[in-house]
């Protein structure tokens, strides 16, 4: 989920004329969704740490700092670690190794 679709959804949950309950129930769904996204294994090491940092705007947006910050730690964990891969998988194709995913 990219961020100008959790952005989108949040102006949805904003602009309709909600309670105050409301906007945690559209803010639990987004973290409910991405939360089910990233346990899924479809999305490889970069794109879940795209979806840890959309579940922590979402957190944060709920007033949960110490979860989205968590999310944020785990999304820049993985998103040096898909650098790596893809740096380390650069250097062998320059060196004239088949590329790896």
């Amino acid at each position: 989920m990219s961020k100008a679709m959790i952005i989108a959804m949040m102006a949805l949950c904003i602009a309709i004329p909600a309670r105050a309950d409301d906007m945690v129930l559209c803010l639990a769904r987004q973290v409910d969704a991405c939360t089910r996204m990233i346990d899924s294994g479809k999305y490889e090491l970069k794109n879940r740490a795209n979806l840890f940092l959309d579940r922590g705007v979402a957190h944060e947006a709920k007033g949960e700092l110490e979860l989205a910050i968590a999310d944020d730690s785990e999304a820049n964990r993985r998103m040096a670690r898909a650098a790596y891969a893809g740096e380390k998988s650069a250097e062998d194709v320059m060196k004239g190794a088949p590329f790896r995913k």
